[in-house]
């Protein structure tokens, strides 16, 4: 018998089903843990944002992740996807172009420098009042004046609302303007897709 396949350790019954059964090891991290993925800081970061006029300081966002803006991204899709719209390859390509452009100019902009995932991480979380925009037009059906009122008032709480966090982290207090117009302009390339 060739030496280079025998089993020097006994593979015992416990350590197949450990392997293959959905219970693991006992030293073992679930996996969202293991991934990263934190679903009580997504809610945590989500109500951040659904309060725009609250004080924010950069302990409220905590670690910047992509897997509640991502979450969000997949909900807008599904929403559109209900109106007949299949926009995923846009939504995607949109938030990350935006995300790198707006992270290439914050940076030149400013002083303190910002990651790119907490760049992506704050437009991705202030995402959410253009979602309740599509859900909006998707459910309900307003009117024309009515779709175009819930579109102003999204679109100014998603740009409030980003702009005041990249504010806050990048400590620009005196180019608010200058900070918030790009944030406007990527967040009306969304909110276009939400209405038309």
């Amino acid at each position: 018998m060739n030496p280079q396949f025998e089993y020097n350790d006994r593979v015992t019954f416990a350590s197949i089903k450990a392997a293959f059964g959905t219970g693991g090891y006992d030293d073992e991290p679930p996996l969202l843990e293991e991934l990263g993925i934190n679903f009580t800081d997504i809610k945590k970061k989500a109500l951040v944002v659904l309060y725009p006029f609250r004080r924010y300081d950069k302990e409220n966002m905590g670690n910047p992740d992509l897997i509640g803006p991502i979450l969000f991204c997949l909900i807008f899709g599904s929403i559109l996807l209900l109106k007949g719209k299949v926009h995923f390859g846009y939504i995607y390509g949109v938030a990350s172009l935006g995300s790198i452009g707006i992270h290439l100019i914050f940076n030149l902009m400013s002083e303190a420098q910002l990651e790119p995932s907490n760049t992506g991480s704050i437009l991705g979380y202030c995402l959410l009042p253009i979602v309740v925009l599509s859900a909006i037009c998707t459910f309900l059906n307003p009117s024309k004046q009515i779709s175009m009122l819930c579109c102003v008032i999204c679109l100014a709480w998603a740009t409030i609302t980003a702009t005041r966090m990249f504010i806050t982290s990048l400590s620009m207090k005196d180019q608010i303007i200058l900070v918030a117009y790009p944030v406007a302009l990527l967040y009306s390339c969304f909110a276009l897709m939400a209405m038309f």
